[in-house]
């Protein structure tokens, strides 16, 4: 028959089997995906060092009392042959079996169903509905959009306004020496005469000058207006570039979503079964052959040496199912504390795999982690 573990008088154990038991509640986590890299949005964020909040899980309990197991089985003890002189004089003894260990099936069911009504709704979102944070880039981006094409209408009028400065400049120059001998008519002998002579001519150069000036100013407007059409549709152009942009990262992020959220869900609802008790082991006779007067039989060494080397065994198998345990464990826990953050739209980072960037959030998800593993207790 196979070896089975050596337990303490008045110690059963069922704890380590009940504890291989509960390794199934945890086989389909994985690793929590790394946050997104696109914009926060303004998020508030900081980091939780999942290690401290391991405590809170269901099985952690379990995980220590898988501790004890090892720790006694590792202990150095004597072997069959040093049975007290009292086990000699009592003769054959029956050992009964180790009795199994006994699963709170009925809870178990009650668990698993509070933690489907738990779970986070798949949704899709619509193309009509951005993510705050694509939200804000696109808010962002439409703006920089109009303040572009509010400078570049400012820079085109400015150019408009300077082409009819310099219209009117070259009018003025061109006639400069008809103003400064508009008043020498040498001809005119009489003074009044003369001045509304020169007053004729002045108006005169100055009404073909405006004429000049307005029709600069008529064509420096038309091209202006042209000019201001064109950055308006440019502007169009960016915003709606940045709007289909948007909607695009949207829509990837809801495929991804909702494929991720899928598997995740199927994968840890097909792992979550209700554990089968192992079968019965019938008792054994045990026989004492040992004299206590005697000296000890010459293979009472290689049997010490044998029922060490099982111990070590099997608390070597119990190591790694401890380590696995303690993975599950952490995953399990990261894995929750992600979805807190998902619900309280917060960013979260995971030391030590990510950097510790904003302030430590830790103890504040210790109550919201409680009620996500015993929300009945709540």
């Amino acid at each position: 028959m196979p070896p089975h573990l050596p337990t303490r008088p008045g110690r059963r154990s069922g704890g380590t089997l009940l504890v291989l038991a509960g390794l199934s509640l945890l086989t389909g986590c994985g690793r929590p995906p790394a946050p997104a890299g696109s914009p926060s949005g303004g998020r508030p964020r900081g980091h939780v060092f999942v290690a401290r909040l391991v405590t809170e899980h269901p099985l952690y309990e379990q995980y220590r009392r898988l501790e004890q197991e090892i720790a006694f089985l590792r202990q150095p003890c004597g072997g069959p042959a040093l049975a007290p002189p009292v086990f000699v004089a009592l003769g054959p003894l029956f050992l009964l079996p180790p009795e199994p260990p006994r699963f709170p099936l009925e809870r178990f069911a009650t668990d698993r169903q509070q933690w489907e009504l738990t779970l986070l709704p798949e949704t899709v979102a619509t193309p009509a509905e951005l993510a705050p944070d694509l939200a804000a880039e696109l808010q962002w981006q439409t703006r920089m959009a109009e303040r572009w094409a509010r400078q570049q209408a400012s820079n085109a009028q400015a150019r408009a306004e300077a082409s009819v400065a310099e219209a009117r400049a070259a009018a003025v120059r061109a006639r400069q020496e008809a103003l400064n001998n508009a008043g020498l008519d040498l001809g005119a002998g009489d003074e009044a005469k003369a001045q509304a002579a020169w007053q004729a001519e002045h108006d005169r150069i100055f009404a073909e000058i405006e004429s000049e000036t307005a029709t600069a100013r008529a064509a420096a407007n038309e091209r202006l207006a042209q000019e201001v059409g064109r950055i308006q549709a440019q502007m169009r152009a960016r915003i709606a570039g940045a709007e289909e942009d948007a909607r695009q990262r949207m829509g990837l992020r809801s495929e991804i979503l909702v494929n991720s959220g899928s598997e995740n869900r199927t994968g840890m609802s097909k792992a979550l079964v209700s554990p089968e008790a192992p079968p019965a082991v019938a008792g054994v006779n045990w026989q004492p052959t040992v004299n206590p007067a005697a000296a000890p039989p010459p293979d009472l060494a290689a049997l010490s040496l044998a029922d060490q080397r099982v111990r070590a065994e099997q608390a070597a198998r119990l190591a790694a199912t401890r380590a696995d345990l303690a993975r599950a464990i952490y995953q399990a826990t990261a894995l929750a504390v992600l979805r807190i953050a998902g619900v309280r739209h917060l960013e979260v980072y995971l030391p030590p795999e990510q950097p510790a960037a904003g302030r430590d959030l830790t103890e504040a998800f210790r109550p919201a982690l409680r009620h996500v593993f015993y929300p009945a207790s709540s």
